[in-house]
């Protein structure tokens, strides 16, 4: 009997404590990673660290950490012997073989990402990118807003685009000196439009500032105007004792006259011209207009102020105006020292935070470049290979190491899968530090795309892009093991 009660008792505190269980929240999934490398991603290294995956986000990061809790049970990987990086951020990538032109300010790469194919999201993932750059490029001009994309696959759009406006793309060249020289001019008299359409803008503001002001004030002085003439004429309209006496008699005696028969009908009588008699209800005969002044004369006395014509809308020239306010990024695609020599004027003429893409002809102009702070982002660090064009420097990665310019490595915008790994050796046989490299590919890359709180660190609280790696990155024959991209594990290696 006491077995039954004990039954009985458990059974009912378990269903009155399911309730409470249900409405609590669910506990995320939590990873611990341990003894592993941990290269924080800017310079920073911590060996045999551990590190705390908990939902999308990292928990904690240290040699001794904690992990789990009551309700759960983390999942564990020793990494001993391994090294543990933020995930790899490709700052100039496609994700496919023809990437779309698109060919105005106001054109989006991020229209044209297919977040949902994991093909070209495993390549990238096999090369322990996490994160990359899509430019909307084009031939020439303005090729519209490139994206910053994280590689999440099934995620949503808010998931998968860290930035959908992280840089106004253009491309400077041609083919000819005379279309190069076209496409330059066209470039600098659009952002000329810009700026005179701001100028439209704020003097239309101040005028209608002004417009409102004296509009106020000529409202005010019709009111007081319409108060005094309706003072005026309601003296006017009372008459005095006397003058209702004398109408009232008045009125009086011409009807005795006319009952009497007296000198008004006889008048009335004697009149040849026929009366016309106005029918009952009928409104009074309209008097005859004695003013000589035309309809409307006395209108246009009192006409208020007029309001200005606001400037017509122009969205390609806002977006534009974003760039010289330093908003956006100027990103140009462009190969010869001409075009970048070009860019350079335009950007200093309308205050544009410049960036470089490709640019094989840079390093000619290496110490103009460190002079204004200008990046550049390479596609490939070696020397020109044969059929290459004559603006192309022997030494460009060197070259502009030298003289203090800052170097990204980037796959190329016609790359489907990110090499990052090849433009880091490359970058490296050049004699660029690997630690360096490693910035560049990790914190800086952040830096630079306007994503540093998002990407390109090992920290607490930051997002969960994580990568495993059986080696130091750049050693030979390193390999990624393991992928984490906002916590989710996407990757994992095929056992050898």
């Amino acid at each position: 009997m006491r077995d039954l009660c004990g039954r009985l008792l458990a059974v009912t505190a378990l269903a009155a404590l399911l309730p409470v269980l249900g409405a609590l929240p669910a506990r995320a999934q939590t990873t611990v990673i341990e003894n592993a490398t941990l290269l924080i991603g800017d310079g920073r290294t911590l060996e045999e660290g551990s590190l705390v995956i908990s939902g999308d986000t990292i928990g904690s990061i240290g040699r001794q950490v904690r992990a789990g809790g009551l309700f759960s049970r983390p999942t564990k990987i020793d990494a001993t012997g391994k090294y543990v990086t933020p995930g790899l951020i490709d700052v100039w990538s496609s994700p496919s073989l023809n990437p779309p032109t698109v060919g105005s300010p106001q054109g989006s790469a991020a229209d044209h990402v297919d977040r949902f194919n994991r093909d070209w999201m495993a390549a990238a993932h096999r090369g322990g990118v996490t994160t990359l750059y899509v430019p909307a490029r084009t031939q020439a001009g303005f090729g519209g807003l490139g994206a910053v994309v994280r590689l999440l696959p099934g995620g949503t759009r808010e998931q998968v685009f860290l930035s959908e406006r992280a840089a106004l793309c253009a491309a400077l060249g041609g083919n000819g000196g005379t279309q190069r020289s076209k496409n330059y001019t066209a470039m600098n008299d659009a952002f000329r439009e810009a700026r005179e359409h701001r100028e439209a803008v704020e003097t239309y503001e101040e005028d209608l500032e002004e417009y409102e002001k004296e509009l106020k004030e000529w409202l005010e002085k019709r009111e007081k105007s319409k108060d005094e003439k309706g003072d005026g004429d309601k003296t006017d309209k009372q008459p005095d004792k006397g003058d209702q006496d004398d109408q009232a008699n008045g009125d009086k005696k011409d009807g005795d006259d006319a009952e009497e028969g007296g000198d008004s009908a006889l008048i009335a009588a004697d009149d040849p011209r026929p009366r016309r008699r106005r029918r009952p209800g009928a409104p009074p005969a309209r008097a005859k207009k004695t003013d000589d002044k035309k309809d409307g004369e006395g209108d246009k006395k009192d006409d208020g102020p007029k309001k200005p014509a606001r400037p017509p809308r122009a969205p390609d020239k806002d977006i534009l105006l974003e760039a010289m306010d330093g908003e956006l990024l100027w990103r140009v695609e462009t190969e010869r020292v001409a075009d970048i020599a070009s860019a350079l004027e335009v950007a200093q003429d309308y205050s544009l935070a410049l960036v470089l893409e490709g640019a094989d002809g840079a390093a000619w102009l290496a110490d103009q470049l460190a002079e204004r702070e200008v990046p550049v982002v390479v596609s490939s660090s070696g020397p020109p290979v044969r059929g290459a064009r004559r603006d192309a420097h022997p030494h460009p990665l060197e070259t502009l190491q030298e003289a203090g310019v800052q170097v990204f490595l980037g796959s190329g915008p016609t790359t489907a899968t990110p090499q990052l790994a090849l433009r880091a050796a490359q970058a490296i046989a050049a004699g660029m530090d690997q630690e360096v490299v490693l910035k560049r590919l990790m914190s800086d890359a952040a830096e630079l795309l306007g994503v540093a709180d998002q990407a390109g660190l090992l920290g607490p609280g930051r997002p969960a892009d994580v990568v495993i790696w059986s080696d130091h990155p750049l050693a030979p024959g390193a390999r990624v093991e393991r992928v984490f991209v906002a916590g989710k594990e996407v990757y994992v290696a095929e056992e050898e």
